[in-house]
């Protein structure tokens, strides 16, 4: 193997790029798409209530009727948890 083929770069593929920054145009475009999707509220029709994950978070579960998406809510931090947050927060 001559030494112009031994230092060549490695190419892991756009999966495992590092990722871009994202700009402010960005964050402003991603939060208003959030906006639009409308507010979340209790599941069950609203009769779901806070209760005490196994981890001691206080959580809420709850639906987005505009999407059809169901998440919990971090009552405390009032954040809604994506998938593997909900998982730690659950203790499953």
């Amino acid at each position: 193997m001559s030494s112009a083929t031994s230092h060549r770069a490695l190419d892991f593929g756009p999966e495992l790029a590092a990722p871009q920054p994202e700009t402010l145009a960005q964050l402003i475009a991603r939060v208003d798409a959030e906006k639009a999707n409308g507010d979340w509220v209790p599941a069950c029709g609203g009769t779901e209530k806070p209760f005490k994950s196994r981890s001691g978070r206080i959580l809420l579960y709850c639906w987005q009727p505009s999407t059809g998406r169901h998440a919990y809510l971090d009552c405390t931090s009032d954040i809604i948890l994506d998938y593997a947050e909900a998982t730690l927060a659950l203790a499953m």
